[in-house]
């Protein structure tokens, strides 16, 4: 049962005093649960004296002054009783009563309006200075949508108090079983992360309250849905495939730049293709060239690492192959994006960059003798698995990968025995300049 009250008040303060000795009249709406009041401006003002005739006629003789105003008076009564009825059936109207729920419906003054969790999703969706992390936003609040309907057979509102421990399992079983073809668990998990961002998000602004969480937290010491973390397989590929991919030949030149720009992934600690895209000539040195990964700026606003890596033969041919004539220090090294786009527009172009290199890349390596489903991905893998293997110390590994836990780079190790004085660009490429 929803726990407010609602009444009209009149803060007599010299700071509220208006010029012609009135103050302005406001509805006093407190939570009882939070035990919060908030103050609503009705667009009325009175003298003290006005507003307590208003509030509750007088009995017995009524003073001149009084009859003088009593037709005002009754006036004013009923458009303030209007105005408390109109806000008491706002609060009636939800599930569960909040301030911050109050306060959009209110203000909005539309009863038809309501705060929904997908209206929620698109406001955060375009809040996002990461172009992709709205796309992932849109994906998700679609899944659940589809959910709903297909559920009530209908389309419904989506409201923060429906999400429930149990409405997230049965979201979870929907869509991992149901349908043609299985689903991955991981997709479940990141629709459910997005979902607890826009939650938490909720709390903050009073939307919803804190005690409907749904979700397992282990600081709050909550019970609930615990979102499914599945083990990533990292793949790489062997030694001797790593020199047949370098020796071959390419059969088109689509097949050499993506072979190119895989090798150079992979001479990189596995650079990832946007953070390639990214590269300003800026970023060149005398012997290695340095980049923060775009993950990182993304998650991170201090102790952000720089990785440094040696300039190779390879990196330097690869940059006179595909670079830029440099005009200026910041202009981007590879022509992948430009300046000039928009945060949309380079998305889409190292989303496109991305497609080609792993397009071509497959059918180069199918075209020798390697089967397996490669992608620029592998690079990375490959690379840090082939460091693994010459025991390249750990640390190391780790702060080339751009992690900021060690235990994020032990994913790609078992047992490490450590020898520092290995140089990792010399044996990255001895795996084929043998």
């Amino acid at each position: 049962m929803n726990k407010f009250t609602i009444t009209p008040t009149l803060r007599c303060t010299d700071l509220r005093r208006k010029k012609d000795g009135t103050y302005p009249v406001e509805l006093n709406v407190y939570d009882t649960r939070t035990k919060k009041r908030k103050y609503f401006g009705v667009g009325l003002s009175f003298t003290k004296q006005d507003f307590d005739w208003i509030i509750k006629e007088p009995t017995g003789n009524k003073s001149i002054e009084y009859k003088r105003k009593e037709i005002d008076i009754k006036k004013y009564r009923i458009n303030l009783k209007e105005e408390v009825d109109h806000a008491k059936s706002i609060a009636e109207k939800l599930k569960v009563f909040t301030l911050g729920r109050f306060t959009e419906l209110y203000l909005k003054k539309n009863l038809n309006t309501i705060l929904t969790v997908d209206e929620y999703f698109k406001s955060m969706s375009q809040k996002k200075e990461i172009v992709g992390t709205g796309v992932s936003y849109d994906q998700t609040i679609k899944r659940f949508i589809a959910f709903i309907t297909e559920r009530n057979k209908q389309k419904q509102e989506f409201l923060f108090e429906d999400i429930t421990t149990k409405w997230l399992k049965d979201f979870e079983i929907w869509y991992v079983e149901g349908g043609s073809r299985p689903k991955s668990l991981s997709t479940v998990g990141i629709y459910m992360r997005n979902l607890r961002a826009v939650y938490n998000e909720a709390i903050k602004d009073e939307v919803v309250p804190p005690e409907l969480y749904p979700f397992y937290s282990r600081h709050r010491n909550l019970d609930g849905y615990v979102i499914p973390k599945t083990k990533k397989t990292l793949k790489g590929i062997t030694e001797d495939e790593i020199a047949i991919l370098f020796n071959a030949e390419a059969k088109t030149p689509q097949q050499q730049k993506a072979k190119d720009f895989w090798l150079f992934s992979y001479l990189s600690n596995g650079m990832n293709l946007k953070d390639i895209a990214l590269m300003r000539f800026s970023d060149i040195k005398e012997k290695h060239f340095e980049f923060v990964r775009a993950k990182t700026k993304q998650t991170r606003k201090d102790n952000i690492d720089t990785i440094s890596i040696s300039l190779s033969d390879i990196h330097l041919n690869i940059f006179a192959q595909y670079g830029n004539s440099k005009i200026n220090n910041d202009d981007y090294l590879f022509d992948i994006i430009r300046k000039t786009d928009t945060k949309e527009q380079q998305f889409k172009k190292i989303k496109n960059f991305v497609r080609f290199i792993n397009q071509h890349l497959k059918a180069f390596a199918k075209d020798n003798g390697i089967t397996e489903n490669i992608s620029y991905q592998w690079a990375r893998h490959t690379s840090t698995q082939i460091q693994i293997k010459n025991n390249v110390p750990l640390s190391y590994i780790s702060k080339g990968l751009g992690h900021t836990k060690i235990d994020t780079t032990m994913s790609y190790v078992g047992l490490l025995s450590i020898d520092e004085n290995k140089d990792i660009s010399e044996i990255l490429q001895s795996k084929f300049l043998k």
